[in-house]
């Protein structure tokens, strides 16, 4: 579970995350309410993700990172994302 302050903005990365599909690239997977809301009286969930961190795997990180913004390239901008003003120009 996970507190959000901009239930928008999680709920668009719920969306976003159980979306993108690719054996590659390991996302959470967000878990909708009762009511169908990734966000519930401000409340995320998604699955635990096993594994570890390893230092020093630069290139590997790059080319994940590259590859992540490869998927979310073909997804539209959220209005929500257009209106911030918390990030540089």
């Amino acid at each position: 579970m996970k507190y959000s302050d901009n239930k928008e903005e999680t709920e668009w990365i719920a969306w976003m995350c159980n979306k993108i599909k690719n054996k590659s690239l390991i996302l959470p997977k967000y878990i909708k309410s009762i009511n169908g809301n990734y966000v519930e009286e401000g409340w995320s969930v998604y699955n635990y993700i096993k594994g570890s961190h390893k230092k020093n795997n630069w290139k590997k990180k790059k080319n994940m990172a590259e590859l992540f913004h490869k998927l979310l390239k073909n997804l539209s901008c959220p209005i929500f994302f257009k209106n911030r003003k918390d990030l540089g120009q």
